[in-house]
């Protein structure tokens, strides 16, 4: 009888330890959990605020209602001070003011391209959404633009569309 007192006794610190690393385990995955929620409510919480915020490629697929089936691998906005988080594969670029581009498809296209990884899938639904004309206005009003240039050429690159550019293009 003593020795299976001892056995269960063991076999109680044995489960002792046991739950002791699954609460560990689960607390390090609640923490995790935990940043992810803060993470994803932070863009979905104060919503209008935040698409207030958002720059470049969020930017255009808040405005023009596009859903990637892949994620942005960067999302910009506007804070108060420059700094870079990675949460699940995913960078959220914070920008000062002074970074915030016009509140147009010129400015935000433009961030885009310039500072974030481009995104053919948002592209290619934004060109099938917009009207051809903005881009074929912008690269008349910058003939010399490398990002003007950019966008026209990929658009007509995603679109198989070519845009009536009556600039001379340098």
């Amino acid at each position: 009888m003593e020795m299976i007192g001892k056995m269960s006794r063991q076999g109680n610190n044995q489960i002792a330890r046991c739950h002791s690393i699954i609460v560990i385990i689960f607390c390090q995955n609640t923490l995790i959990f935990n940043e992810i929620l803060h993470f994803l409510s932070f863009f979905t919480h104060n919503e209008h605020m935040e698409t207030q915020n958002l720059i470049g490629g969020a930017w255009l697929a808040a405005n023009y209602s596009i859903e990637p089936v892949m994620p942005l691998q960067a999302l910009s906005r506007i804070g108060r001070r420059r700094a870079t988080q990675v949460l699940e594969g995913i960078t959220t670029e914070t920008y000062v003011e002074s970074m915030r581009p016009s509140a147009t498809l010129r400015g935000h296209l433009t961030f885009h391209l310039k500072h974030e990884v481009s995104h053919l899938e948002l592209l290619s639904q934004l060109f099938r959404k917009i009207d051809p004309r903005e881009l074929t206005d912008w690269v008349a009003d910058e003939p010399s633009g490398q990002y003007a240039k950019r966008a026209g050429f990929l658009y007509e690159f995603l679109t198989g569309k070519t845009l009536e550019i009556n600039a001379a293009i340098t």
